[in-house]
């Protein structure tokens, strides 16, 4: 595993975060801990999770902060991990209720703090928006927040363009902390902007790709490796299982399957796996990535973190798109 300090912060971050999304909910939670023992084992040290996740099964309470928060108490290692989670996430009992206000930050956190037995959060991310919501009530509330102890630094997922840039510009009028990083949908595949927008998600849309070149924040990439698209895709069953709906939904089209002939071809010409390639890709940003991976077995967690040690080539990313 390869280590680097996060770009505006005193963090020393992992290459690769581990995401615990479905942990204690789709996927059980005795394989859910060995996932967990074997990233730490291979050297991760950084876990990302949210206040929602698997909130939706028990009395919202989130399943996956619990059983992350379990783990890290049980073998002692809360100063070995960083913590990632967020928060302000819409519930799933009320879809429509937006929840991106100070009020329900602030209780967010705390039942996070409580769920994951901490005093402090390393990195805490808003993980939708309300852009009728002024944005400096939230700022102010972050920044009160780090004030206290409780985060360490925060960001936003899912979250505008127009709205990060008003944050900074409130954040630089006001003599406050901004977001330190962006988590944001990227990947190697062409996305089905439909789907992404129904999820309330956000793609790295063209202004702000432009936007991370300037600023060099870096950026936390959720679904990395387009959820299994390319090692999935030519599949003799991939339509019909039920597996791959995901993978479908969000990145299934003409364009994506092209760009995954053409990593299969240079898959064969270069002897990179496919995996390589496609997390080879998120280090070839020229911006700060960490990207967010979510192996679902420990083998699969193993030549995970052994893939990508080096970032594709410039002309490796234009045989692929075809520039």
């Amino acid at each position: 595993m390869k280590y680097r300090k996060l770009e505006g912060t005193d963090l020393t971050v992992p290459q690769y975060v581990l995401g615990t999304g479905d942990y204690a909910s789709n996927v059980p939670a005795d394989i859910a801990r060995d996932l967990l023992k074997t990233y730490v084992d291979c050297g991760g040290t950084m876990l990302d999770t949210s206040h929602y996740y698997g909130s939706f099964l028990v009395g919202g309470r989130s399943l996956s902060e619990c059983l992350v928060g379990d783990f890290l108490q049980e073998n002692h290692l809360r100063e070995q991990v960083l913590i990632s989670t967020k928060g302000c996430c819409y519930a799933t009992n009320k879809p429509y209720e937006k929840r991106m206000t100070p009020a329900f930050l602030r209780s967010d956190l705390t039942e996070s703090l409580r769920n994951l037995h901490t005093d402090y959060i390393d990195f805490y991310w808003l993980h939708q928006d309300d852009p009728s919501q002024p944005v400096g009530a939230i700022l102010e509330e972050l920044n009160r927040c780090v004030e206290e102890g409780k985060i360490r630094y925060f960001g936003c997922s899912n979250w505008k363009i127009e709205r990060i840039l008003e944050a900074d510009a409130y954040a630089e009028a006001h003599g406050l902390r901004k977001f330190s990083a962006n988590q944001v949908m990227l990947n190697m595949a062409y996305p089905n902007m439909t789907a992404v927008d129904e999820l309330i998600q956000t793609w790295l849309t063209p202004g702000m790709r432009k936007y991370h070149e300037r600023t060099q924040r870096p950026v936390f990439a959720y679904c990395s490796q387009a959820s299994g698209f390319f090692y999935n895709c030519f599949k003799d069953d991939y339509m019909e299982n039920i597996g791959y709906s995901y993978s479908r939904k969000y990145f299934y089209n003409s364009e994506s399957l092209r760009r995954a002939k053409q990593a299969l071809r240079l898959s064969k010409q270069s002897g990179m796996t496919l995996q390589d390639i496609v997390l080879g890709y998120m280090l070839a940003q020229p911006f700060p990535v960490l990207p967010i991976v979510g192996p679902q077995r420990p083998d699969e967690m193993k030549s995970t973190l052994e893939s990508a040690q080096v970032p594709l080539t410039q002309e490796q990313i234009d045989f692929i798109f075809d520039i």
